[in-house]
């Protein structure tokens, strides 16, 4: 993505279209990601978080632990942000994803 293209996916709702490669990369990583902590504790991925970390999730909670960081997380203090500037921060969270290195699901992207 350029810089140029920011304002008009920010301002103007312009689509976003990825490269078939990068959808590709993103899903290796994410099934390496997920075999290879299959019989590992990694902390955050299948494990609870501080005081809990040693102690490994079962598969099927998964999903749930990351919907409660996420809750944890949220609970903010004063106004809300401008449009504008939580899609700024999700435009940039994205092409974080999108350099295949952190292990999201497509799904996440």
């Amino acid at each position: 993505m350029e810089l140029s293209n920011v304002e008009e996916i920010i301002c103007c709702n312009k689509h976003i279209v990825l490269e078939r490669d990068v959808y590709s990369d993103i899903d290796h990583c994410f099934r390496f990601l997920s075999e290879f902590a299959e019989d590992k504790l990694i902390y955050g991925i299948n494990t609870g978080f501080g005081p809990m970390a040693q102690y490994k999730i079962d598969n099927a909670d998964l999903n749930k632990l990351q919907y409660n960081i996420i809750r944890s997380h949220s609970c903010g203090a004063g106004e809300p942000m401008l449009e504008i500037v939580v899609k700024a921060a999700m435009l940039s969270r994205m092409q974080t994803f999108v350099n295949a290195k952190s292990g999201v699901s497509l799904a996440v992207v």
